[in-house]
């Protein structure tokens, strides 16, 4: 059985799929199973836009993780959010890989 999404470092970000927003606010949780290579280290963007802006590309960053070089469970609020929500995942290293598992979100008003 496999648990959660694997990232490669790569010179690409990985985006979660958008998801509509259920509040004005949000904790966003991260698990990270486990985190290999030299130097690993991810970087998680929360980005937001409004649904009137669907032909757009542009996302608009509104919070982010710290920066996580290890194992264990993250979080990070993000307020004034607008409709549409995606996590960004950038992952450096070499030959790095993490096993990130995203946590159900908790919205608030």
């Amino acid at each position: 059985m496999l648990l959660g999404e694997i990232l490669f470092s790569s010179s690409a970000a990985v985006y979660s799929p958008p998801m509509s927003r259920g509040g004005k606010a949000a904790v966003f949780g991260l698990d990270v199973l486990q985190a290999e290579g030299t130097s690993p280290s991810l970087a998680v963007e929360i980005q937001h836009k409004n649904l009137s802006e669907n032909h757009s590309t542009s996302w608009a960053s509104i919070g982010s993780f710290s920066g996580v070089t290890g194992t264990g469970m993250i979080t990070a609020k993000a307020e004034n959010l607008k409709e549409q929500i995606r996590l960004k995942f950038t992952l450096s290293g070499t030959s790095a890989w993490m096993r990130v598992q995203m946590v159900p979100v908790s919205w608030m008003e």
